[in-house]
Parts: C-alpha cells; structure tokens; sequence
C-alpha cells in the first residue's frame, strides 16, 4: 500500500507548486479600464456591390479559377448596432440588433468548367437580435489596450429564395429559416480617443439550433431542423465597430 501513497503523495506535491500564480508583466486584470455606470453605443457595418460583364464580345469574369464566364451582379450589406450598460467596473451587459441581406443575379456562369450556371436568382434577407454580457481585461494596466470576452444570446429569423424568372413569373424554392444560439466571442478593445474605441470580436465557440421549413416549386413543403456545436473560429462572423463611451 505505501507504494501506491508515495507516488500520490508527490504528484499532488508538484500540482500544488505548479499551480503558483506567475506574473507574466500583463499588468493587473482588475484594474480600471471602464468605470462603473458607464453607457456605451457601437455602430458597424458591411457593404459591397458587385457587377461583371463581358465587354465586346467577350464572356464574363473569371473568379478564383473557380467560377467562369460569370455575368451577373450581386449586393451584400450589413448592418448591427448595440447598447450596453456597465453594472460593474469593466463589466457590462447589453442587447444588439442588426439586418443583413444578400441580393444576386448570376445571368450565366460555368462552375469548374463543368457546371453551367444561368438564370439563377437568390435573395436572403434576416433580422438578428442578441443579448450580451462583456468583460475587458486591460493589458499592461493600459486604459487604451484591452482584451474582449463576451458571452451572447443569438437569434436570427429571415428568409431565402432561389429562382428563375419564367414567362410565368419567379420559379424556385423559398426557405424560412430561424435560430437560436449560444456563443462565446474573444476581442480587442483599442481607444482612439477620450470616448470613442475601435471594437473586433469572432465568434470563437458557438452551439445552437435552427429551424425553419420550405416550399419547393411552389408545391411540396418540409420541415428544417438542426442543432450544432462548433469550436472553430467563425470568421465569417468577425465583426469590427466603432463604439462610444459615456
């Protein structure tokens, strides 16, 4: 028996000393960075309009070595803005709302030389609202440099539908589409004034459950349902604001 306790005896010896704080000259954590009481208001945002013609007789754009011959034109936008109070020095809580949509018309395109692409039509449109809690951790007890931790309540609820137009008018599939999610964003916090900071955030762990149905064709209708967890970043997701403090 003794020779089993020895060897517990030693591994929680060296658990205990590995477990000694270590000053890694980051500064003290806890000092001020927002005071308590404090508002704070972001605004961002995301646009960009694309169009691509063959001029003179020529096909269309090449894009990526992936998509030939592209005709079309295609708009997505972004836009998100928050509120938030601090209920505790460098510590808040706050709700956000944001609308995104992505409008594209690809009049003719060759997926890999292999697929043929034309009269396509898609049209995505969602409204998201969240609720957040957020701390800042300063670094090198900086009031200008800190890192972001923020636990976020999602939901977003919208539509997309993809079509032809026919004589007969829009031909295609309508998806509604609604979820729920719970996720984990890390970011940096930079001053560049007195009140007003430049914000980045990613998604970094995430899971949730999405809901919906579809009509196909204007015919046959199913039910959509998913639950996932993730652990990647989200880069899809990265959102970079402006945001004031008062």
């Amino acid at each position: 028996m003794k020779r089993f306790i020895l060897p517990i005896l030693c591994s929680l010896a060296a658990l205990s000393l590995q477990a000694r704080s270590m000053d890694r000259n980051l500064g003290n954590p806890k000092s001020l960075f927002i005071e308590k009481g404090s508002w704070e208001v972001s605004v961002s945002g995301r646009y960009l309009n694309l169009g691509a013609n063959g001029l003179d007789g020529a096909t269309g754009v090449s894009m990526l070595g992936v998509l030939k011959d592209v005709e079309g034109k295609g708009a997505y936008t972004r836009i998100c803005s928050d509120a938030s109070w601090f209920f505790a020095n460098n510590a808040c809580v706050g709700a956000r709302l944001g609308y995104e949509s992505l409008l594209a018309d690809v009049d003719d395109a060759a997926l890999l030389a292999v697929v043929t692409l034309q009269n396509k039509h898609l049209d995505s449109r969602y409204v998201t609202g969240s609720l957040f809690c957020r701390n800042y951790i300063p670094l090198f007890d900086s009031k200008i440099l800190a890192l972001v931790g923020e636990v976020r309540l999602l939901g977003r609820f919208g539509f997309t539908k993809d079509y032809e137009q026919t004589p007969r008018g829009k031909y295609g599939n309508y998806t509604g589409q609604n979820s729920l999610s719970l996720a984990y964003c890390p970011g940096l916090t930079v001053f560049v004034t007195n009140e007003c900071a430049l914000e980045i955030l990613l998604p970094l762990l995430s899971f949730g459950y999405t809901w919906g149905h579809q009509v196909e064709k204007g015919e046959s209708e199913r039910e959509i349902s998913r639950f996932y967890a993730s652990t990647r970043p989200d880069l899809l997701g990265v959102s970079a604001g402006i945001s004031v403090y008062f």
